[in-house]
């Protein structure tokens, strides 16, 4: 039996809600949200959940941005210990499939959505495309790629 990989999801559908939209939409409504969001894999192949800070109560909302910081926080800490900079290309590869952006891409990213996957960065050696990779925990807790950074935000 073979697995379908994230490319064979031609429509997503951001829950609450049905409405689908394809794949190449998907980047645009995310960019457009009017608040930092909290995006949350489901059991079912191309829906993700979909929560907004500014949707929450108080306690929540405070909880909710308290993740944030701490994911910008891991961020500047493991850039730090890197001598990473804003320029510094990253590589995240998950099963064959990689795409290279700057820490600044990360760091924007950090402040503007959270997702419920395990994630760090370490240093790339011997490829020419990237300073650093990051590594996402699957959920066999398994690591997405190479060997693992220490730390994690």
């Amino acid at each position: 039996m073979e697995l379908a990989t994230e490319l064979d999801v031609v429509e997503y559908s951001l829950m609450p809600g049905w409405r689908n939209m394809p794949r190449d939409k998907v980047v645009a409504l995310l960019a457009g949200l009017p608040s930092p969001a909290l995006l949350l894999q489901t059991t079912v192949r191309g829906r993700i959940g979909v929560i907004l800070l500014d949707e929450l109560g108080v306690d929540r909302k405070r909880s909710m941005q308290k993740e944030f910081d701490n994911q910008v926080s891991g961020i500047n800490e493991l850039s730090a210990s890197l001598g990473l900079t804003e320029a510094s290309r990253l590589l995240p590869e998950v099963d064959g499939e990689s795409l290279v952006f700057s820490l600044a891409a990360l760091r924007y990213w950090g402040e503007r959505f959270a997702v419920n996957v395990g994630w760090n960065f370490g240093p790339l050696e011997h490829d020419s495309r990237a300073t650093a990779q990051i590594h996402l925990r699957r959920s066999t807790g398994e690591w997405s790629s190479g060997p693992q950074a220490v730390r994690s935000p």
